[in-house]
């Protein structure tokens, strides 16, 4: 893998996955230059399922599990998913990196939100308001969407009901915790309730397996063919489950 596609790839996971250094790591953890990296650093047990995956004829195919095990080393080996590309590519992907922070360092609302000991996450959460409204795939800088911290991206994952605040820093609404809230001497002017989005299973695919509907079949353990009859058939993804869609509602 390129080092400028490993990078392109590593941002996208940043910003759409609930676990972007694990879910990047195992989506790329059978690609040669991680692997061979993997298999001299991360112990007997990881070179081994290295040497089982190099030994398949054809087209490797290696488990889920497998690959859940070498990206779950190479984080405990290394700490994040930047170090191991770091360590795996050099310096090429080292300036890319740090071209990154440079960016980073010139966003003056993240500074502001630095100086309070409030790190924004690379996520858009998209909310809304008693769930009246979130926008749809690809529209995140054009509708009802806000930056947030890194706690509050975590809070939400943990729990699905969890109600965050919006804080005002530098004239921007971010989505903050309430003990972050607290730092900014800011009172709770503005609570909005998460609504998650059911969207068409064409646009989820799309979104998040890089509209690979091949590998969206693999991990749902049945064939292609099934996945288009989904498709076709109208069922729609929410809250983590798929839902068939047989009836239209009475117009109100």
């Amino acid at each position: 893998m390129h080092y400028e596609y490993a990078f392109d790839s590593y941002k996208a996971f940043q910003q759409r996955s609930n676990n972007p250094d694990f879910d990047y790591l195992k989506n790329w953890a059978t690609e040669k230059e991680l692997m061979t990296f993997a298999a001299e650093n991360c112990g007997e047990l990881v070179a081994d399922i290295c040497k089982t995956i190099n030994s398949m004829t054809g087209y490797r195919k290696p488990t889920p599990r497998q690959k859940e095990v070498i990206a779950r080393s190479l984080i405990q080996k290394m700490g994040s998913a930047r170090d191991v590309l770091i360590a795996v590519y050099g310096n090429d992907i080292a300036e890319l990196f740090s071209e990154l922070d440079n960016e980073s360092a010139e966003d003056e609302v993240a500074k502001i939100a630095e100086e309070s000991g409030i790190r924004l996450s690379p996520r858009r959460v998209a909310f809304g308001q008693l769930s009246d409204f979130v926008c749809k795939p690809g529209d995140e800088n054009k509708g009802q969407t806000y930056r947030a911290s890194v706690d509050a991206v975590r809070l939400m994952d943990r729990e699905q009901d969890y109600n965050p605040a919006t804080a005002l820093i530098g004239g921007e609404h971010i989505v903050v915790t309430v003990s972050e809230l607290k730092k900014l001497n800011q009172e709770d002017h503005d609570v909005l309730t998460f609504s998650a989005q059911a969207m068409e299973l064409r646009d989820y695919i799309a979104r998040y397996y890089e509209n690979n509907q091949s590998l969206f079949a693999e991990k749902m353990g049945v064939n292609r063919s099934k996945v288009n009859l989904w498709i076709k058939s109208g069922w729609v993804a929410l809250n983590g489950k798929l839902y068939s869609s047989k009836r239209d509602l009475p117009k109100l």
